[in-house]
C-alpha cells in the first residue's frame, strides 16, 4: 500500500506542531517528577510547603497571560511564525529553571514557561487544522492532544530518574526541535490569503486538494465579512453577542472548562509524585 505524499507532508507538519503540545506536557508534569528531586538534593531552595505550591501552580497563571497575546501574534504574524517566535523563549524559559540558583528564580523559570503555553496552544492547533485537507483533518487534529498526554507521560518517566535540573535541560532541547521542525514547513495558506499574500507555493507543499482549496477561500471570505461588519450591527453588539450562535457554543465551551479545571486535574497533574507518596503507594528513588 503506497501512503500518498500530501498525507505524509501533512503529517510531517502536524508531528511538527505537535512538538509545541509535547512541550505543554512537559510543563504540566515538570512540577510532580521534579520537586521530589528538588527536595532531595537541593532543599534550601524549597523550604515549606507554599513554595512547592508555588512551582505547580504558577505556570497555569502565565499561561493565562500568553493567551492573551497569542491571538494578536499569529494574526499579525502567523501560525508558524508564531510558534518559531515561541519555541527560542520557551527554552530560555527552561534554561533559567534549569540553571536557577534561588526560588525566586525557579519561579521565573516556571511563570515563563507558562507564557510560552499560552502563546503556543491557540497557533498550533489552528496551523494544523488549517494546513490538513479536510478528509484526514480530525484524524491529524487529535494528534496534538495526544502529544500532550505523551509530554505529561515523559516528563514522569525523564524526572524518576533525572535530576531536576537536568530535566529542565532535556525539556529545553524539545523546543530546539520544535524550531528546526518548522524551518521548512510553509506558512498556513488560510493565513496568507487573508493577508492578501500569495499562498500558492504553501498548497502546493501541502498538496491539498482542490475541495481543501476552496474551503480555504471561503473561509478567507468569511473573516473578511466579519471583519467588514454594517455599521448598525457591529460585531461587539449586544444583539450579535446574545444571538445563539454566539452564545450557545460560549455556554458549551466554558462549562466543559469548568468541569475540567474544577474536577481537580491539574492539581493530580502538578503533584502526581506527592499524591502516591502520601498514600503510600509510591516511593521516589
Amino acid at each position: 500500500m503506497i501512503v500518498p505524499t500530501a498525507f505524509l507532508k501533512q503529517l510531517w507538519l502536524t508531528l511538527g506542531a505537535s512538538l509545541a503540545f509535547l512541550i505543554i506536557g512537559l510543563v504540566r508534569g515538570y512540577s510532580a517528577s521534579a520537586l521530589p528531586s528538588l527536595e532531595a538534593l537541593d532543599p534550601a531552595l524549597v523550604t515549606n510547603t507554599q513554595m512547592k505550591s508555588w512551582i505547580g501552580a504558577i505556570p497555569p497563571l502565565g499561561a493565562f497571560a500568553g493567551s492573551l497575546c497569542s491571538g494578536v501574534i499569529m494574526q499579525r504574524a502567523g501560525r508558524k511564525r508564531t510558534l518559531q517566535f515561541t519555541a527560542p523563549l520557551w527554552g530560555a524559559a527552561w534554561l533559567v529553571l534549569g540553571f536557577a540558583p534561588s526560588f525566586p528564580l525557579v519561579l521565573v523559570g516556571r511563570l515563563a514557561s507558562g507564557i510560552c503555553v499560552g502563546l503556543a496552544l491557540a497557533p498550533a492547533q489552528v496551523y494544523v487544522s488549517e494546513c490538513c485537507d479536510p478528509h484526514i483533518r480530525g484524524r491529524l487534529g487529535s494528534l496534538p492532544a495526544l502529544c500532550m498526554s505523551l509530554g505529561i507521560v515523559v516528563s514522569y518517566v525523564a524526572g524518576s530518574w533525572l535530576y531536576w535540573r537536568h530535566l529542565a535541560f532535556l525539556s529545553a532541547g524539545f523546543c530546539l526541535a520544535l524550531f528546526l521542525a518548522l524551518l521548512p514547513l510553509p506558512e498556513s495558506p488560510v493565513w496568507l490569503e487573508a493577508q492578501g499574500l500569495d499562498a500558492a507555493a504553501a498548497i502546493k507543499w501541502l498538496q491539498l486538494t482542490p475541495r481543501a482549496t476552496a474551503a480555504v477561500k471561503e473561509e478567507v471570505d468569511e473573516k473578511q465579512q466579519m471583519e467588514e461588519p454594517a455599521p448598525t450591527d457591529s460585531v461587539f453588539s449586544r444583539k450579535v453577542l446574545c444571538s445563539s450562535v454566539v452564545y450557545k457554543p460560549l455556554i458549551i465551551g466554558f462549562s466543559l472548562l469548568f468541569f475540567q479545571q474544577f474536577s481537580g486535574i491539574d492539581a493530580v497533574i502538578f503533584f502526581t509524585v506527592e499524591i502516591f507518596e502520601s498514600a503510600g503507594e509510591f516511593v521516589f528513588c
